[in-house]
């Protein structure tokens, strides 16, 4: 392996050695002898939370942030059955961030939201 793309493997996986192997293995499907400058594909559950984010942020109401955290619930309940507790935590993790870092006025309004909705 080059040793340049060793180190966008070590950083991009946060020197998480399971990561840093999952991605060497996605490499190595991908192009096999690796090349110095070659893509290195994100897991899944990475691309999802970064969509999650997305789509928060485009449309901030307490309407899209209960859509987008049941969206998450769904992923989490399916990928829980095939992937590590680590992913599971670090989805309900951000869930937990977002909802801290809330202000008063809108964690007011998407508590009235979803029990609303739970109507």
């Amino acid at each position: 392996m080059p040793p340049e793309l060793a180190r966008r493997i070590a950083e991009m996986s946060t020197r998480n050695l399971r990561r840093a192997l999952l991605m060497c293995e996605t490499c190595r499907v991908q192009q096999y002898p690796f090349s110095a400058d070659q893509h290195i594909t994100l897991p899944d559950w990475e691309l999802f939370l970064r969509e999650t984010a997305r789509l928060i942020v485009q449309q901030q109401t307490p309407r899209r942030l209960g859509t987008v955290l049941a969206r998450d619930v769904i992923y989490t309940s399916r990928a829980y059955a095939t992937m590590s507790v680590s992913v599971c935590l670090s989805v309900m993790e951000v869930h937990w961030r977002i909802i801290a870092n809330l202000g008063f006025e809108f964690r007011s309004q998407f508590t009235v939201h979803c029990g609303h909705s739970a109507c």
